[in-house]
């Protein structure tokens, strides 16, 4: 954490933890391209749900250190959103699995069209 509050990956953790299944050049210039977040983002209570007003699909980075797996199945449950668990996927899924995240886009916004007045 930065004096001032912002919370940010450890350059040497980066690659393993956020990244492992990108090649080692992209990981790298992630590691160098991260954007801090203020530490309260962790803890503010959200007032308001989108997934209890709006349509809501999942993609479950299924080797995710960032976020447990087990825990983003859980609030895609919750918000009863359709989900996929891409296996050996890093939080970086959109960009080590970036064809089936834009298939799940596409198919997503299909469905929101055809629900549409």
């Amino acid at each position: 954490m930065t004096p001032d509050g912002y919370t940010y990956l450890d350059p040497v953790d980066f690659p393993k933890l956020f990244a492992p299944d990108l090649p080692e050049e992209q990981a790298k210039f992630e590691v160098r391209s991260q954007v801090l977040a203020k530490k309260e983002v962790f803890t503010t209570p959200l007032t308001v749900a989108a997934w209890k007003m709006k349509p809501t699909w999942g993609i479950v980075a299924g080797n995710d250190q960032i976020i447990n797996p087990d825990l983003e199945c859980f609030y895609c449950d919750r918000a009863k959103a359709p989900f996929i668990v891409i296996e050996g996927a890093s939080h970086s899924v959109y960009e080590s699995h970036a064809a089936r995240v834009a298939e799940v886009i596409a198919e997503a916004a299909r469905k929101v069209e055809e629900k549409a007045p």
